[in-house]
């Protein structure tokens, strides 16, 4: 019987976590370049991407669409708008949902630049 051992789950967790960061890194700045100066930087990815392993983003699709919003509101914007950091918090929420009433709640109060945003595609 074949064994996977817990030393091999992390490396490939983690490799495959990276890989999801370039293409991330990429995709943002080749599809949505008006979100990030041309030398987005990785980091500032990582972070926002860690943002959402806190508030149970766990699929890379919900990931990528909390991160195109947090670059369109700003890296803060669950601090510092309420609306958006009540969607996060939501314990009756599941990731998807909380990415679409955070739309819906920025659609409602006008805010622009939604459209612009991918929120279908993930890198």
């Amino acid at each position: 019987m074949f064994r996977i051992r817990k030393e091999q789950m992390d490396h490939f967790r983690q490799r495959g976590r990276a890989q999801y960061l370039d293409r991330l890194t990429e995709y943002v700045r080749e599809s949505h370049p008006t979100l990030v100066r041309p030398a987005a930087s990785r980091d500032r990815i990582r972070t926002l991407v860690e943002k959402g392993d806190g508030y149970g983003f766990r699929l890379e699709l919900e990931t990528t669409q909390l991160v195109l919003l947090l670059l369109r509101f700003g890296d803060d914007a669950d601090e510092r708008l309420p609306w958006f950091g009540e969607a996060l918090r939501s314990r009756e929420l599941v990731p998807i949902g909380k990415v679409r009433r955070i739309v819906d709640t920025a659609r409602e109060m006008g805010e622009q630049g939604l459209d612009g945003l991918d929120l279908s595609a993930a890198p």
